[in-house]
């Protein structure tokens, strides 16, 4: 034991290396499968209403559509 506290091996160091590694990316990956989720679904289904509403495609409308029912519904 050293004056900085018990030292660790290789392997339990790469172990919770990892471990945190994974609790960081977990949830990330998540989020970022429920936004594709629901920008594919939203856009899917508002595109083409606001496509017929205003007489042309306006590339970002679904998108900006996302984040204002992800405003309203926060």
């Amino acid at each position: 034991m050293t004056a900085d506290g018990p030292k660790r091996g290789f392997w339990p160091f790469l172990r919770a290396a990892f471990g945190r590694g994974l609790v960081l990316v977990i949830p990330l990956v998540i989020t970022w499968w429920i936004l594709t989720f629901l920008f594919n679904a939203i856009d899917g289904t508002i595109s083409p209403v606001f496509d017929q509403a205003l007489g042309r495609h306006i590339p970002g409308l679904g998108f900006a559509t996302m984040v204002l029912l992800i405003f309203l519904l926060g």
